[in-house]
């Protein structure tokens, strides 16, 4: 907790988040209790290729992280 002499302790402030873009981020997946299927059914892929390359990149990504 941060202390300010003048009017003491201080309430921590809220991180500032970046409004969500279109990549799945994994370190926001992996910190967040939502799985990965949930977080990808909230994009809109215009074709199941497209879906399938997504979730293909994500696990790749995470694999080797993990690794």
């Amino acid at each position: 907790m941060a202390y300010d002499a003048r009017t003491g302790p201080q309430e921590p402030q809220p991180r500032r988040t970046r409004p969500n873009d279109s990549k799945v981020n994994v370190l926001q997946l992996g910190n967040s209790s939502m799985s990965l299927g949930q977080s990808l059914d909230r994009r809109v892929f215009k074709s199941n290729e497209d879906a399938q390359r997504a979730v293909e990149r994500v696990l790749r990504r995470a694999a080797r992280r993990a690794g």
